[in-house]
């Protein structure tokens, strides 16, 4: 097992290139790969024009697709869960 360097605490949405020799990550700004043929050499591409979300390899592995919001801003956070009404008598 070896331990990656990401900054800003770690990425997310990690995936493999079909030949294994790359693992592409996100986080909220950069997509990141690292190289294992170059002893886990780590290069990255910073993204200013919205919050990263998901990256894939095509099939051939010579492709590497990444989506975004289009947004400069985070997404926000989801709402909290609905708690049950409160339950109230009826006017006289």
């Amino acid at each position: 097992m070896q331990t990656l360097w990401s900054p800003r605490g770690g990425a997310y949405g990690l995936t493999f290139s079909p030949d294994g020799d790359l693992l592409a990550g996100l986080t909220h700004d950069t997509v990141y790969c690292w190289t294992r043929s170059r002893n886990w050499d780590k290069s990255g591409l910073k993204w200013a024009a919205g919050h990263l979300t998901a990256v894939a390899f095509h099939p051939s592995g010579r492709t590497l697709a990444y989506a975004a919001l289009n947004s400069s801003e985070p997404p926000e956070a989801p709402p909290a869960p609905d708690t049950p009404p409160v339950p109230r008598r009826a006017s006289p």
